[in-house]
């Protein structure tokens, strides 16, 4: 869908083959680092990975990631898609804004291992800087209260699954009580809202 999407705004993909030796499935590492080293890397302000692939079922291992994240000179975002990170054992990459990354977006969803693809809800985490610029940037209003309320549900303690639950998530992320229980207030109240988090930080 990434393709698809950048090709209805015109903007240009430049692909980087899976290596698929013995089954691996990965991304060619050094291959990717070359070309982001090379003469369209100014051009490139982002990169996609996905992990848990689809249909592959294959990890990046945050190792991986962390090698890109680390490139000397190209100044992109990497966004790396979790959208099947809950049927994983692997540490999602949010672990990784633990070490001060402010290049890295994760994108997980609630339309799979929460089995809520009805609502239409994602998930974003980010740099609370780079948070605060997609609250600036967004359609006003763009999550209905039913789909905020559905969501918020999902994400409750009550309900006992919770993103907390299926990954390794800083403790003051997104699914803390104290969250939902602000979230819900706000909604009530008819207060504005944004959907995204940074990571560990509260978008005011």
């Amino acid at each position: 869908m990434y393709s698809v999407c950048a090709a209805v705004n015109d903007v240009e993909v430049i692909k980087s083959p899976l290596d698929v030796k013995n089954g691996r499935f990965l991304p060619k590492t050094e291959e990717i680092i070359s070309i982001l080293s090379g003469p369209n890397a100014a051009r490139i302000k982002l990169l996609f990975l996905t992990s848990p692939g689809n249909p592959t079922g294959t990890c990046i291992p945050n190792d991986l990631v962390r090698t890109i994240l680390d490139h000397p000179t190209w100044r992109g975002l990497v966004i790396l898609d979790e959208a099947y990170i809950d049927f994983t054992e692997k540490t999602s990459a949010v672990a990784l804004f633990d070490e001060g990354y402010q290049n890295l977006v994760v994108m997980q969803t609630l339309s799979k291992g929460f089995g809520l693809a009805g609502i239409r809800m994602g998930i974003s985490f980010q740099s609370p800087e780079l948070a605060q610029i997609l609250a600036n940037t967004k359609a006003p209003y763009s999550i209905g209260t039913p789909t905020a309320t559905v969501a918020l549900r999902a994400l409750s303690k009550e309900v006992g699954f919770t993103l907390e639950y299926a990954l390794p998530c800083p403790a003051d992320c997104f699914t803390t009580e104290s969250a939902v229980d602000e979230a819900n207030s706000k909604f009530a109240s008819g207060e504005p809202h944004v959907a995204g988090r940074g990571a560990g930080e509260r978008v005011p």
